[in-house]
C-alpha cells in the first residue's frame, strides 16, 4: 500500500470549534487486506470522510452495503456501531482514495443528520475545491503540521457544507414521485383547509408512510410544509392587495382570525398587520 498522512497540530484551539484531525492518500492493491470496523475504531469520537479518486472501495453499514468508485465518498462517526469499509475481494483493480478525520464542535451532529438525509455514500466533483484542498496536504514524510484554530475549522465546515450542498441538489434533482405529487396537490389546495391524513389519502397511501417520506425528502413535516406555504401565500396577499387581514385568513383556508394570526406569529416573527405596516423583509416569505 502506498500512502501519506498529515496530522495538525491546532493552534489556539476552541472547544465549540470544528478541528481537523488528519488528512490523506493511499493507494490499496488488490493483495492487501486493507479493512476496518467499528470494533476496530472504538474510543475517542471523530468523523471520517473517505473519497475514491481510481478504482472502488466497500462500505457497508446497517442501510445496505456500497461499491464506492470515483467521484464518490462516504461519511460515517466513530461512534455508529454497525460501519465497515474496505478493499473489496472482488476487485483487482487498486484502490486510489483521500481521506479526512475531524472532530470537534457539533460535527457529530452535523454528520449524523448528513448521514440520516442522505445514506452514507456522497457524489463530489472530481476536480471540486474541497477535494483539491486535501490533497494540497501531500505530506510524504508523514510529519505533523500547525494549524490555526480558524484555518482548520473552515476546512471541517467547508467539506462538511460541500456534502450537504451535493445531498440537497440530489434530493431536489430526484424527488420521489409521490412527493412531487404531494407538492402539487398542497400548492392546488392552499386556499381551503385540509388535513395531512386527507393528503395522504387522496395519494393512497397511509398517513403515517406519507409523513416519513415527506420528512426525509423536504426536511419538515408535511404539516409543518402546508403551514409554512399557506403563511407565504399570505404576505404576499398582504404585500400585493388590500384585503383585510380577515380576508387574508380566509383566502388561506382558516376561518378564525385569531388562529391565523397566531400561525403567522409564530412563522413570521410578527403579526399580519405589523408585516403590511411596517414592510417586513422576511428570508422565509
Amino acid at each position: 500500500m502506498n500512502a501519506w498522512r498529515t496530522d495538525f497540530q491546532v493552534r489556539g484551539g476552541f472547544s465549540s470549534l470544528p478541528q481537523m484531525l488528519r488528512v490523506g492518500w493511499a493507494s490499496v492493491a488488490s493483495d492487501s487486506n486493507y479493512g476496518f470496523t467499528a470494533e476496530t475504531r472504538r474510543g475517542f469520537p471523530y468523523c471520517t470522510f473517505q473519497f475514491t479518486l481510481q478504482g472502488t472501495g466497500s462500505y457497508a453499514d446497517g442501510t445496505g452495503t456500497y461499491a464506492v468508485g470515483p467521484g464518490c465518498g462516504f461519511l460515517f462517526s466513530s461512534t455508529a456501531t454497525d460501519w465497515r469499509y474496505g478493499y473489496p475481494p472482488q476487485s483487482t483493480a487498486p484502490w486510489e482514495f483521500v481521506y479526512a478525520e475531524f472532530t470537534g464542535g457539533n460535527t457529530l451532529e452535523i454528520v449524523q443528520e448528513l448521514v440520516a438525509r442522505n445514506g452514507p455514500v456522497f457524489a463530489l466533483p472530481m476536480d471540486s475545491l474541497i477535494i483539491r484542498k486535501l490533497l494540497g496536504f501531500r505530506n510524504p514524510d508523514w510529519k505533523t503540521t500547525a494549524l490555526g484554530a480558524a484555518a482548520s475549522a473552515e476546512l471541517c465546515l467547508e467539506l462538511v457544507l460541500k456534502m450537504a450542498e451535493g445531498a440537497g441538489q440530489q434530493q431536489s434533482d430526484a424527488h420521489d414521485p409521490l412527493i412531487e405529487a404531494a407538492l402539487a396537490r398542497i400548492e392546488n389546495q392552499l386556499d381551503r383547509s385540509f388535513s395531512v391524513e386527507e393528503l395522504a389519502s387522496a395519494l393512497s397511501i397511509s398517513r403515517e408512510h406519507f409523513t416519513r417520506i415527506f420528512s426525509r425528502e423536504m426536511g419538515l413535516s408535511p404539516h409543518q410544509y402546508i403551514v409554512q406555504q399557506k403563511i407565504r401565500l399570505a404576505c404576499h396577499l398582504l404585500r400585493t392587495t388590500s384585503l383585510t387581514c380577515k380576508e387574508v385568513a380566509e383566502r388561506v383556508g382558516d376561518t378564525s382570525p385569531a388562529h391565523f394570526s397566531k400561525q403567522f406569529r409564530q412563522l413570521a416573527g410578527v403579526t399580519p398587520k405589523a408585516f403590511r405596516d411596517q414592510k417586513i423583509v422576511h428570508p422565509l416569505f
